[in-house]
């Protein structure tokens, strides 16, 4: 992402008009047990456009992150969620309660129309930057009661290398750089 701004941005600033939308989750609003490495990577993409926002302020360019809460998609049932009955637990209830892509689309599109900032989308996401920011210690005491109910361990996994923890997938290019 920080490559493709860096590289898109001396063409953006020529156009008329131009936008960035740059795709973060909830979890880059809060630190999720078991999934250190998402939330870490998606709060550096809320960072990344927060600095952009300013940086870009007196530009033709706009900037627009997107919090997404759950969608309906098929990133739960492909995630490496090791145990198949959790798993399924979690596709059901994304099904059940996430939030149909079509109208994340339009609800992007809507943003990008407005130049607005930042989009929080979905009651779920709305709920927990709320809460996380109104509450921190109650909300984070709420997570680790919850997870420690569903003994979720994530970084504290031995077993796993930390880049694994989360669902995070090792590139080759990844691997080559930790060989040198």
């Amino acid at each position: 992402m920080l490559y493709g701004c860096k590289f898109f941005l001396p063409h953006l600033k020529q156009a008329d008009w131009a936008q960035i939308v740059n795709i973060s989750s909830l979890f880059g609003f809060f630190g999720m047990p078991g999934q250190a490495c998402y939330s870490m990577t998606k709060a550096a993409v809320k960072a990344l456009s927060e600095a952009l926002w300013t940086e870009l302020a007196n530009t033709n360019v706009s900037v627009t992150s997107v919090h997404p809460g759950v969608i309906r998609t098929a990133l739960i049932s492909s995630s490496r969620i090791e145990d198949p009955e959790e798993r399924e637990k979690a596709v059901e209830m994304a099904d059940k309660y996430g939030l149909d892509p079509d109208k994340v689309g339009r609800l992007v599109a809507r943003a990008i129309e407005r130049k607005q900032r930042r989009l929080i989308v979905g009651g779920d996401a709305r709920a927990s930057q709320w809460l996380s920011r109104a509450f921190p210690n109650g909300f984070h005491s709420l997570l680790t009661f919850a997870f420690k109910k569903a003994n979720v361990t994530g970084m504290q996994d031995q077993e796993r290398d930390p880049a694994e923890v989360g669902g995070a997938r090792k590139s080759p290019q990844s691997t080559e750089n930790r060989a040198r």
